[in-house]
């Protein structure tokens, strides 16, 4: 398996990590993770992306 490249990181009360093997990888989670916040009724959303 491959090492991840990225690890996207959201904060909602506890934090929630991601692994991505791409810059692709990384633009579908956020975009996920933006989704479910709307769908949630959430106004901010807080993310931190690191780079491996």
């Amino acid at each position: 398996m491959d090492k991840a490249k990225y690890v996207v990181t959201e904060h909602k009360g506890h934090w929630v990590t991601n692994d991505a093997y791409s810059m692709k990888d990384v633009q579908a989670i956020v975009s996920g993770l933006i989704r479910e916040a709307k769908e949630e009724g959430r106004k901010t959303l807080s993310l931190m992306i690191e780079i491996k």
